[in-house]
């Protein structure tokens, strides 16, 4: 019998709910100060000037916003207020943004996508397939369970699969689990391996 949607999504939870914690707390602790330190040595500075800036400019919105919400103005008289304030911060602070928030989310977003996958690379191959969350969840991985499958499977054709098409991996998987008879993904079909329940392996 091969497993259905909620098992297998599940047990993928189990297994990368760790792992983002493990991502998460590295950055609060360690990463977050080297990448701000190697965007600018005095990133810490610029953050608290531009957050002073930004609340200078909700400051100068601010009695227009009221204005609005007491009725007084129209939504297209506060957006007229409104835009050129917020256009004069931009153009005055372009590469204070640029530095503050821009490069420090970039760089941020490349730490997550490239540790999380080391991470869950690492994880899936220590436990040859057979993770905590499968385990959990009563199901195993069967069929040609080998080292480089594991990375083509795991890796390439799960995780990687998912950032570069977005949600639209997503919908292809569940399409796929929840309406085949085999419930087989495109990575069970390129590596050819499939979850099966524990202690049955029946071939439908």
């Amino acid at each position: 019998m091969r497993v259905g949607l909620f098992k297998r999504s599940a047990s993928f939870i189990l297994d990368i709910m760790p792992i983002i914690m493990i991502v998460m707390l590295l950055q609060q602790w360690f990463i977050g100060g080297i990448i701000k330190t190697s965007i600018d040595p005095n990133y810490d500075q610029l953050e608290v000037e531009y957050f002073e800036l930004l609340e200078e400019r909700d400051a100068e919105i601010e009695p227009y916003y009221q204005q609005y919400e007491d009725g007084e103005i129209t939504v297209e008289q506060f957006e007229s207020f409104r835009d050129p304030i917020n256009n004069a911060f931009l153009e005055d602070n372009t590469e204070l943004i640029n530095t503050v928030i821009i490069q420090y989310w970039l760089y941020a977003i490349m730490y997550w996508i490239i540790s999380t996958n080391l991470i869950y690379m690492i994880y899936v191959l220590a436990f040859k397939g057979q993770t905590l969350g499968r385990k959990v969840m009563k199901i195993k991985l069967v069929g040609n369970v080998k080292w480089y499958s594991l990375i083509l499977r795991e890796i390439l054709w799960k995780t990687l699969f998912y950032v570069i098409t977005f949600s639209a991996g997503v919908a292809i998987d569940i399409g796929l689990i929840a309406f085949t008879k085999k419930k087989r993904t495109l990575r069970d079909m390129f590596t050819k391996t499939y979850l099966a329940f524990e202690g049955v392996d029946y071939p439908f």
